[in-house]
């Protein structure tokens, strides 16, 4: 089986030799293998952005929207590559995708928390896998 290594090298072929491949195909290629190795997403977003480097914020950017849990490794990757990812519009996209997950997050533990008669009302509430974090439940005035 080839290793994340060997298949961010392959894509990176790909890219730069397919040119006609649009940023929209090249962002669902770089998710489905994200997708199949969460470990190595800043791997295959570098893959891209390298391979397309003129078209490595719009592929950031499409990247993060298929790919939102991803978004910090995906915004290294293109830092990595010299994109800017603190431009306007890459910043508020990670912003977005990243509190859509959080809200994922929050309305699945709530309902969860709700079996055990607890509140989740901030994500500081929630552990690593999603659950309600009832012995270390955040100190603001939302959860008490």
């Amino acid at each position: 089986m080839a290793s994340a290594a060997d298949l961010a090298a392959a894509m990176k072929t790909i890219f730069q030799n397919n040119p006609n491949l649009s940023i929209g195909t090249v962002a669902a290629l770089t998710n489905a293998a994200i997708e199949e190795n969460p470990a190595a997403a800043a791997d295959f977003a570098g893959a891209a952005t390298e391979a397309r480097p003129d078209d490595a914020l719009q592929i950031t950017r499409a990247t993060v929207q298929v790919a939102p849990i991803q978004t910090a490794a995906i915004a290294a990757a293109a830092a990595d590559e010299g994109v800017i990812v603190d431009d306007g519009d890459v910043a508020d996209e990670v912003s977005n995708q990243t509190d859509l997950h959080e809200d994922a997050i929050l309305e699945e533990a709530a309902v969860a928390s709700i079996e055990d008669d607890a509140v989740v009302t901030d994500i500081a509430d929630v552990d690593d896998e999603g659950n309600f974090d009832d012995e270390n439940p955040s100190q603001d005035s939302s959860s008490t």
